[in-house]
């Protein structure tokens, strides 16, 4: 590629990363002082900081504002009504017009604007309060006899990832079993054929347990067993039975992850612009692409906010089963959409 193919993305990106710092650093600032002023003054320590973590949204949402317009601000050909733009059609010879190179350069100018904020909204964070530093969770999957346990199935055994662990995380669904009386059900759990002295109890539907371990340890194979005739039905769907990593991982890097999920948001309404860069006057595609945010946003179409609530909870984003899929999807059919007229075009052309 010559270096006028990089220059939509050079622009893109130097107006986003120019124009975006100065606003960020002021939405950061009251994220920040929403946080402290929203702490309750007598719950210091880990399990007040996890929702103080979700006013990261607010800076995250300003700079996905600034990103899409000052992208479309930047390079011409968005919109119909733009000065320069047949000129500059003619010397930008690619299938978007220089739209989809700036795209990316507005996305990655995006990208590193909000983990940049992210970073430092923990590392400010943490003068407000010690959070609790985020662990990966990874899930134990069943074996050939399935993960219910009731009076059918006194046992289960599940596989687990290698990896060292010091805690195991419980939450089944509780159904109630007809003749028998309602009582909580006592489980053993086995690692690696080592009993647990302390046995979990269970009292109704939707009870979460961890389990914490003596010492932290691999673990490759677990087994819960019920100690007495169950009157609830227990069954353990996927993810409902997970394993905490012992080493802690960095609140920075979790943080700034999770902010430049927002980016995929940015990614999909530049591509929705894309498609409409030539029908629509430069106005109105700034008023759709706006409209577009809070449709992406209110739909979630994309893991920014499954990022950050799994920030709130101390669990590390890279080992999170986020649901990358729509996201994926939805590009894909926007960069179809945006590309398909100028492929019509030019089949026709040929066939001339």
């Amino acid at each position: 590629m010559s270096a006028r193919t990089w220059q939509p993305a050079a622009v893109a990106f130097a107006a986003v990363v120019r124009t975006g710092v100065a606003p960020g650093v002021l939405a950061l600032g009251l994220a920040v002082a929403a946080a402290r002023a929203s702490r309750a003054p007598d719950a210091a320590g880990t399990s007040a900081s996890g929702p103080l973590l979700l006013w990261m949204h607010l800076p995250c949402v300003v700079l996905t504002v600034i990103a899409v317009v000052i992208t479309l601000d930047a390079w011409p050909l968005f919109g119909r009504d733009r000065s320069g733009r047949p000129l500059l059609r003619r010397l930008t010879r690619t299938a978007l017009d220089g739209c989809g190179m700036a795209t990316l350069g507005g996305v990655v100018g995006a990208a590193l604007l909000l983990a940049g904020a992210g970073a430092a909204f923990a590392f400010v964070l943490r003068w407000v309060d010690d959070f609790e530093a985020p662990r990966a969770w990874t899930r134990a999957t069943a074996a050939s006899n399935g993960a219910r346990l009731d009076a059918a199935t006194p046992r289960i055994d599940l596989r687990a990832p290698d990896g060292v662990v010091d805690a195991v995380r419980l939450n089944p669904l509780a159904l109630f079993l007809p003749g028998h009386s309602l009582a909580p059900v006592e489980l053993t759990l086995t690692i690696d054929g080592d009993t647990l002295a302390k046995p979990c109890i269970v009292h109704g539907n939707g009870e979460q347990l961890v389990v914490l371990l003596p010492v932290a340890r691999v673990v490759r194979a677990l087994s819960i067993a019920r100690n007495a005739a169950p009157a609830l039905a227990l069954i353990f769907p996927p993810g409902s039975i997970e394993l905490r990593d012992a080493q802690p991982r960095s609140r920075l890097v979790n943080l700034a992850l999770a902010a430049a999920c927002y980016s995929f948001a940015v990614l999909l309404v530049l591509l929705a612009a894309c498609t409409l860069r030539a029908v629509l006057s430069f106005g109105a595609l700034t008023t759709f692409a706006l409209a577009t945010i809070g449709i992406v946003a209110l739909a979630d179409l994309t893991p920014a906010n499954a990022a950050l609530t799994a920030c709130s909870r101390a669990r590390f984003v890279l080992a999170e089963p986020l649901a990358w899929r729509p996201t994926t999807w939805l590009a894909g059919a926007l960069l179809t959409a945006a590309l398909l007229p100028v492929l019509v075009t030019n089949r026709w052309r040929g066939r001339r």
